[in-house]
């Protein structure tokens, strides 16, 4: 019915038959797959940038815990919380991020050395 209403498809009318039913059903394929993949290529940035932080953030937890257990306990053994950071920096040297973030690397070796630095002092102090 619709033929004689308004004749050939439009894609018929450029291609053959088999051509125009393929890219027809094609069409409606990709319709709801590229309705998925746009929001998915605005956030998958995001998430990738949020999961690269999270590593290094992680880091941080553990160099918070080591510096309160080093405020709680002035008088505790030194050595074993210095054993503490070089393992969290060797563990911070063998981390594999992208060159991107590589500044956020370098300020967790920094903020490592600050730490091992008031250690240090709280040892010659005490």
């Amino acid at each position: 019915m619709r033929f004689y209403k308004s004749g050939l498809p439009f894609l018929r009318e450029y291609f053959r038959f088999w051509m125009a039913e393929l890219i027809g059903r094609l069409a409606i394929l990709l319709i709801p797959i590229v309705g998925v993949l746009l929001p998915m290529a605005h956030f998958l940035p995001r998430i990738y940038n949020w999961a690269m932080r999270l590593r290094i953030l992680r880091m941080y937890g553990e160099l918070r815990l080591l510096e309160d257990a080093t405020s709680r306990a002035p008088g505790s053994d030194r050595h074993e919380m210095l054993a503490g950071l070089d393992r969290l920096e060797e563990q911070v040297n063998h981390l594999k991020v992208p060159v991107a973030y590589a500044n956020l690397l370098y300020e967790l070796r920094t903020h490592i050395d600050l730490v091992r630095e008031v250690l240090r002092k709280s040892a010659a102090a005490g």
